[in-house]
């Protein structure tokens, strides 16, 4: 099913999505590299590499649950 999938790789594609579409927008390959990903982001906020690792797991967690939900019921 396509939306367990989206389920659980819902980080990873939204960062991937949001990226190349910020990338787009200012007439820039998307292959080209840069820090607009997630992890980037937090981390040049002060998150600190250790928290934006446990905030990421905790998201991806929360939709793996989601998905795990759907997929049980």
């Amino acid at each position: 099913n396509f939306s367990l999938l989206l389920l659980i790789f819902a980080l990873p594609v939204f960062d991937m999505f949001r990226v190349i579409c910020q990338r787009l927008i200012n007439a820039k390959s998307p292959f080209y590299p840069d820090r607009n990903h997630i992890h980037h982001i937090l981390i040049n906020k002060g998150l600190g590499y250790k928290r934006t690792i446990s905030s990421l797991y905790f998201i991806s967690l929360f939709f793996n649950t989601i998905a795990a939900f759907t997929v049980f019921t």
